[in-house]
């Protein structure tokens, strides 16, 4: 019943407004079709204040917002100014839009895409932000069009581009923090390749910086590890390896630490455990070994020796602290 109300109300106004001499609709279409979109807007909106316009009128008011935007954005290269009238236009889009509109949106839609892919930044954040609203756009425009090969290459050169410029922020990182000394360029160079793989995970510059990192990084403890594991020093003899291991809870419930429950992995899967009458034998000595301890807010933080049996030929891939069978934290060696 409101609905024909309000259908109702729209067509008396434009019918009071044609019979004053005017008639928005038609000169809205005209101002449209000449590329006046600005005009072919405030027409429009002479005949709907309030309500929201159906059918072949309300993607024409919604393409009169994006051309609008695109005019602007090719005049003045004002990505925000595009992006503005963007949001203006999709209050207008349905469910249920014509084939005619759906050609023309996924084009304005690669614009927009291209549009942030240009704009670019020197800016870490605003690149990222660049970056999401890139993908975004391409994305939408593939759920209107699967098969649009332009959609396609523009979402594979996305990915290829993101990929390289994350892979050379991450090398240039992890220079950065070789020449330096400074284990924080080591976490951001990571979470970079981290990005990088998401692209590409088995390319080989991806494989070795991986390796390299997880060197760089294994004496660092790391925050988004959560219960994070660094081994400070280690030392291969005879058949055991000793590692000198710090650990820090930053989580916010307590976790029960105990040596036991530590494990190395090597290359081909081979799991070892901690010897615990070498680690009696260096506590004779004077070793400060590390001790069962509960790792809570007031307490996050533990050190001491551990010492496992491994064969000398195993090269060692990863430590891992278990409780029962699930693994809490894993730190790589290689």
């Amino acid at each position: 019943m409101r609905h024909l109300i309000k259908t109702a109300v729209s067509i008396l106004i434009c019918f009071c407004l044609f019979q004053c001499g005017s008639n928005p609709l038609e000169e809205g279409s005209k101002a449209f079709e000449n590329q006046q979109y600005s005009q072919a807007i405030e027409f429009f909106n002479q005949v709907w204040t309030a309500d929201i316009p159906e059918g072949e009128y309300a993607e024409m008011l919604a393409l009169a917002y994006l051309y609008r935007g695109e005019q602007v954005y090719d005049r003045t290269k004002n990505i925000d100014a595009f992006q503005l009238n963007f949001d203006m236009a999709e209050k207008y889009i349905s469910g249920n839009t014509s084939e005619e509109f759906n050609k023309k949106y996924v084009e304005l839609l690669l614009k927009l895409a291209e549009s942030y892919s240009k704009a670019g930044s020197q800016n870490s954040e605003l690149y990222q932000k660049h970056s999401i609203m890139q993908s975004k756009y391409l994305g939408l425009a593939l759920e209107y069009d699967s098969t649009n090969t332009a959609v396609i290459d523009a979402i594979e050169e996305m990915k290829k581009n993101n990929f390289q410029k994350n892979l050379e922020a991450a090398k240039r990182l992890y220079s950065k923090g070789k020449k330096k000394g400074e284990k924080d360029l080591f976490l951001s160079a990571k979470i970079y390749l981290q990005k990088a793989a998401e692209y590409n995970s088995k390319d080989t510059e991806v494989i070795k910086l991986k390796s390299r990192l997880r060197t760089a990084l294994l004496p660092v403890l790391e925050t988004s590890d959560g219960i994070s594991m660094a081994a400070v020093k280690s030392l291969k003899k005879e058949n055991h390896l000793i590692l000198m291991l710090a650990v820090e809870n930053y989580q916010k419930s307590a976790v029960k630490i105990k040596p036991e429950n530590f494990k190395l992995t090597d290359s081909r899967g081979s799991k070892y455990l901690i010897d615990p009458e070498e680690m009696k034998l260096y506590e004779f000595l004077g070793q400060q070994c590390l001790k069962s301890t509960t790792l809570d807010k007031q307490s996050s933080y533990t050190d001491g020796l551990l010492v496992f049996n491994v064969p000398q030929d195993a090269a060692i891939s990863y430590l891992s602290y278990c409780s029962g069978d699930d693994e809490l934290s894993r730190k790589y060696f290689r």
